[in-house]
């Protein structure tokens, strides 16, 4: 049975949940399409970036799994016109003690869904 684009999107949002807390390279790059952008605020500090430099930021010695982190991933708001798709979460535990808000637009290409870009903020 083909999975709806809801399941299909939520499913690259658990994947990018999953690749963080598991410091996996590999199911991270799967997640953000090649051209992606990521932005936002971490502890007030203005960061541009795009998924290469993130993931060999969030990849780096030990991951949240091994820290045994208390990561969690809240779906708040899911928009989907066509191809394409808004997903809001709020993250707690980020790193065992950070929390964000993540505003996430993916664009569906060749009938697969990816991450385009990433806005997100620490409070």
């Amino acid at each position: 049975m083909r999975k709806t684009d809801k399941q299909e999107i939520l499913q690259v949002i658990n994947d990018y949940m999953q690749g963080n807390y598991r410091a996996d390279e590999v199911l991270l790059k799967s997640v953000f399409h090649e051209k992606a952008v990521i932005h936002g605020f971490f502890d007030s500090e203005l960061k541009l970036s795009d998924p290469d430099s993130y993931i060999r930021e969030i990849t780096g010695p030990t991951s949240m799994e091994l820290n045994k982190c208390s990561y969690k991933l809240a779906v708040e708001h899911l928009y989907i016109q066509g191809d394409i798709a808004s997903v809001t979460v709020t993250e707690t535990g980020f790193l065992g003690k950070y929390r964000l808000v993540d505003c996430f637009h993916l664009i569906k290409v060749d009938g697969l869904w990816s991450v385009i870009a990433r806005l997100f903020t620490t409070y």
